[in-house]
């Protein structure tokens, strides 16, 4: 296709089928030039076991760029546990000196680390995502939500509660997507 959101989420959607036959066509698109189609397709060939893209996504979440980080550390939880715990374990970390104007860049790796450890059965980084529910930035206080809900037993939802009423409809909802997801994990089991 032409157009390059619909090539990224070919491969994404290749890459969650799990399905190894679609290597050879994602490997085929090598030369991509659009930056968040190649992701796809590597995050997708990271997936399906590609040991070159999984070193490709873990070298992305030590980037010294933030955003690279974050999409990186997304993908981890799909990955051999091995290869990824290590960087989310570090993405967990607190750089001493923090400027202040890049402490919301590091609270989101925080958050966002632990939220694919949560994904990957560890409640590591628990205590970010607990002492982000009262952030001022609401963006963070949904992404505490978040991990929470990758986290918590059904018991456990009243910690969550209170972000349902919220004064940002963006937490509300990831208030409610959480405890949705809570449900349905421990549903499963």
């Amino acid at each position: 296709s032409a157009d390059p959101s619909v090539r990224a989420n070919t491969a994404l959607t290749l890459g969650l089928m799990g399905d190894a036959s679609a290597i050879p066509l994602l490997e085929s698109a090598a030369k991509e030039t659009d930056p968040r189609v190649k992701f796809e397709i590597t995050a997708a060939l990271a997936r399906l076991g590609n040991k070159n893209a999984q070193n490709v996504i873990i070298s992305q979440a030590f980037s010294k760029f933030a955003e690279d980080q974050w999409m990186a550390m997304t993908i981890c939880p799909d990955l051999p546990h091995d290869v990824a715990a290590d960087p989310l374990l570090t993405g967990l970390s607190e750089p001493k000196d923090m400027p202040p104007n890049l402490r919301d860049l590091t609270t989101r790796r925080q958050l966002v680390a632990a939220r694919s450890l949560a994904k990957m059965h560890s409640t590591e980084g628990a205590k970010v995502a607990i002492d982000n529910l009262r952030n001022p930035d609401p963006s963070l206080r949904a992404l505490a939500a978040f991990a929470l809900g990758e986290m918590l037993a059904p018991q456990q939802i009243r910690g969550l509660s209170p972000l349902l009423d919220d004064p940002d409809p963006g937490v509300q909802r990831a208030a409610a997507a959480a405890i949705v997801n809570i449900y349905a994990r421990h549903q499963q089991d």
